[in-house]
C-alpha cells in the first residue's frame, strides 16, 4: 500500500488517512498521533519505491527486538531475499544488523530508522501489530524455523547452568553476585551441571549466543535483555528469573510458556525496575535450582516438603523449624533470606512481608503503626513503615526522569544523536537542560508508560512510580 511511517510508535499512515498501528500496548489518542507523523513530515519525509517495516514503540531495547521485531522481520525475510531492491527500514543497531543477516537479508538493504523524520514509500509492506512482550508462540517458532538453529545436544549432554549477567549494564545489578556465583559453582557438581556465564560481552557472536544456550539444561539471571536468549535454549529448558519485586513484569513467563520451557522466580525484595543494586537471596536461588532440577528429572525427594534429613547417622526427616524452608530437595533446613519469613515450623517456602508489615527476623511480619506503610515488600526495619507524603517521596526517587527518558524515548534518543552529530564527539544531552518544547514532547511520548501528569514532572525531576516500562 501507498504509506507512511512516522514518529516513534512506527504506526503507519496510508494514502488515505487510516492509521494502523503497530504494537496494541500503547493508548496514545489520534490525534496525538496525527500531530506527531505532520511534526516528523515538516522535518523531512524520505521517500522509497519499496519498503518494508519492523520499527515499534521500543523495539531499538535488544529484548524487545529479540522477542517483537525480529519475528516480524522473519515474515518479511521472503519477500526481502526475493527481491534486492526491497529495503528494510529499522533502528539500525548493530545487533540488529547481525540478526538480520541471519535471515538472509543484505545490510544493504537496510534503512536506518530516525523518528524525527517520515518514511514514505510508494509501496510499504507491514506484518501485524505485537503486543509488548507477548509475540505469538507461532510466530516465535516459526522464526527460530528460519534463523536455521543448529539441533540442540540430546537431554543427558544439556549439562549447562548459563549464568546471565548484568554486571556490564547500568541497572538492576546483583550486588551480591560473585557470592551467588560462588554459591552456584559450589552446587553445579552434585547437580551434575556446568556453571557458564554470559554477561553480554560485544564480542559474542550470534552464533556464539545460539551454541551457548542450546547446551543449556538451566538458566537463571536477573529480569533483562540477556534473557530473550531464552530463544535458543530447547524445549524443557528451566528459566530462573532473579526479579525485581516492584512493579513485577511477567514478559520471561511468556516467552517461556511459548517455547515449552519450564519458569520459576526468585522475587528480590526491597528492588525497583531501575535499582542500580540489588541483593540476590541465594538460599532461595539455589533451593529453587535444586527443586528446578528435581521436578524436571522426576526425582523423588529426600524429604517431603518442609523436611530436612535429621543428619548424624539418622536417616529420618524432621520439620524445619520456624525461620528455616526446605523444598525437600535440600540437604538441610535453609534459612531464611531477609525480608522473607517461615513463620511456623515446616516450611516448605519462605513468604515475602507484604508493604503493610516488616520483617525483624525470619519467623515473623510485624504490621506497621496505622496510617503508614512500607515503600516496597520485603522491609526489615520498623523505620521502613512510612506516612503517605514519605512514601511518595520514596518511591519517586525510583524513576528519575534522565534515566528513563534515555531508556525507553527513541525520539530523546535520536534527538541526543542529532545533537552529537552536529557538535561532534560524545556530547551528553541532559533531558533538564532541553526547551520546554522539546520536554513536553518527549513527556508526551511516555505517558502511557508512566501513567502520570506531565505538569509536575518539569520541577520534581521524576516520573510516577507506577511506570509499566519495560
Amino acid at each position: 500500500m501507498n504509506a507512511s511511517v512516522c514518529d516513534s510508535e512506527g504506526d503507519v499512515w496510508d494514502g488515505t488517512g487510516n492509521l494502523y498501528r503497530m504494537n496494541t500496548w500503547v493508548r496514545h489518542p489520534v490525534h496525538k498521533l496525527e500531530a506527531w507523523c505532520q511534526e516528523s513530515q515538516g522535518r523531512g519525509i524520505r521517500h522509497y519505491n519499496r519498503l518494508a517495516s519492523a520499527v515499534h514503540r521500543v523495539s531499538f531495547m535488544y529484548f524487545h527486538f529479540m522477542t517483537e521485531a525480529l519475528p516480524r522481520i522473519a515474515k518479511l525475510a521472503p519477500h526481502l531475499v526475493a527481491d534486492p531492491e526491497l529495503k528494510l527500514l529499522t533502528y539500525g543497531g548493530a545487533f540488529e544488523r547481525a540478526w538480520i543477516q541471519k535471515l538472509g537479508i543484505r545490510s544493504q538493504q537496510l534503512v536506518a530508522f530516525d523518528p524525527l523524520f517520515a518514511y514514505h514509500a510508494d509501496e510499504l509492506l507491514v506484518t501485524n501489530p505485537v503486543e509488548i512482550a507477548r509475540t505469538p508462540r507461532e510466530d516465535l517458532r516459526a522464526m527460530l524455523g528460519q534463523l536455521g538453529l543448529p539441533e540442540p545436544p540430546p537431554p543427558a549432554e544439556r549439562n549447562d547452568l548459563v549464568y546471565v549477567s548484568r554486571r556490564l549494564a547500568n541497572d538492576r545489578l546483583q550486588t551480591n553476585e560473585e557470592s551467588l556465583l560462588d554459591a552456584l559453582r559450589a552446587e553445579a557438581p552434585a547437580l551434575g551441571l556446568r556453571l557458564v556465564v554470559h554477561d553480554g560481552n560485544p564480542g559474542l557472536t550470534p552464533d556464539d549466543t545460539v551454541a551457548m544456550f542450546r547446551r543449556a539444561r538451566v538458566v537463571m539471571g536477573p529480569n533483562g535483555a540477556g534473557l530473550a536468549h531464552m530463544l535458543f535454549a530447547p524445549p524443557g529448558t528451566a528459566l530462573i528469573e532473579l526479579m525485581f519485586i516492584n512493579n513485577t513484569g511477567m514478559d520471561l513467563w511468556h516467552l517461556a510458556n511459548a517455547l515449552n520451557q519450564s519458569y520459576y522466580m526468585v522475587p528480590m525484595p526491597r528492588s525497583f525496575w531501575l535499582d542500580p543494586g540489588s541483593d540476590v537471596p541465594i538460599e532461595q536461588a539455589v533451593a529453587t535450582l535444586r527443586w528446578a532440577l528435581g521436578r524436571e528429572r522426576a526425582g523423588a525427594p529426600a524429604c517431603a516438603p518442609g523436611l530436612a534429613p535429621k543428619g548424624n547417622g539418622d536417616h529420618g526427616c524432621a520439620p524445619c523449624p520456624p525461620g528455616t524452608f526446605s523444598t525437600g530437595y535440600d540437604g538441610a533446613c535453609l534459612p531464611c533470606s531477609p525480608g522473607w519469613v517461615a513463620e511456623g515450623s515446616g516450611g516448605d517456602h519462605c513468604s515475602i512481608c507484604t508493604t503493610d508489615s516488616y520483617a525483624p527476623d525470619a519467623t515473623r511480619c510485624v504490621a506497621c503503626p496505622a496510617g503508614t506503610l512500607t515503600a516496597m515488600p520485603g522491609s526489615t526495619k520498623p523505620e521502613e513503615c512510612l506516612d503517605p507524603v514519605a512514601l511518595e517521596r520514596v518511591k519517586g526517587s525510583w524513576m528519575p526522569v534522565d534515566q528513563v527518558v534515555a531508556k525507553v524515548s527513541a525520539y530523546f534518543l535520536s534527538y541526543q544523536a542529532a545533537v552529537r552529530r552536529s557538535v561532534g564527539g560524545n556530547h551528553l544531552v541532559r533531558f533538564d537542560a532541553l526547551p520546554v518544547r522539546l520536554k513536553d514532547r518527549v513527556l508526551s511520548e511516555l505517558d502511557v508508560c508512566t501513567r502520570t501528569q506531565l505538569g509536575s514532572q518539569h520541577a520534581t525531576g521524576i516520573l510516577s512510580a507506577s511506570a509499566s516500562c519495560n
